[in-house]
């Protein structure tokens, strides 16, 4: 059994962002950076949908094809 208070990260690591107790705050992670494109991704493909409904389905196509089948290449997909 692992000790909790011994154990700085758990495996597979599941937290956002890390605590900087020094100031008061939190250190961002890749995993929070990659959350917030994801998300500026979505809000951006939502309003083309309001202009553009077209446009946005081909886009939204061309980079998502299934859940298994989709762009991996992460300059072609920005």
């Amino acid at each position: 059994m692992i000790d909790a208070k011994t154990q700085l990260l758990p495996p597979g690591d599941a937290f956002i962002v890390y605590p900087d107790r020094a100031a008061k705050s939190v250190y961002s992670s890749i995993r929070l950076e990659t959350m917030r494109d994801g998300i500026e991704d979505y809000e951006l493909l939502m309003s083309l949908r309001q202009k553009n409904p077209a446009l946005a389905e081909q886009l939204s196509q061309a980079a998502i094809r299934s859940l298994t089948d989709y762009v991996h290449d992460p300059r072609h997909f920005d």
